[in-house]
């Protein structure tokens, strides 16, 4: 019986820099946001309702940016997972397993 072996290049190392860029991203987005949430007490009178607004828009797009972010980290995972499951299918299949 041959051995039949896949090498999966850097997909495993690629997908831990997405996940850690990701992670990373989330936090630097975290801490503007934090920054961002103050500056409604810094502004007065006619500002205030139009940083209101902003204030709003920018928690709209975050969150949005947030979920695309987690959700092509969990798409890249995926998409390796079954890469490398149908090479061991294929290994098998070839290697008379």
């Amino acid at each position: 019986m041959s051995e039949y072996t896949v090498v999966h290049g850097g997909l495993e190392e690629a997908n831990a820099s997405l996940n850690q860029a990701v992670l990373y991203t989330g936090v630097i987005i975290s801490d503007l946001g934090m920054v961002l949430r103050t500056m409604g007490e810094a502004t007065q009178g006619q500002a205030l309702p139009l940083w209101a607004d902003l204030q709003a828009q920018w928690n709209a797009e975050y969150e949005d940016l947030q979920l695309k972010l987690r959700g092509a980290s969990v798409s890249s995972d995926q998409a390796a997972d079954i890469f490398k499951s149908g090479d061991t299918k294929s290994g098998q299949i070839m290697g008379g397993a």
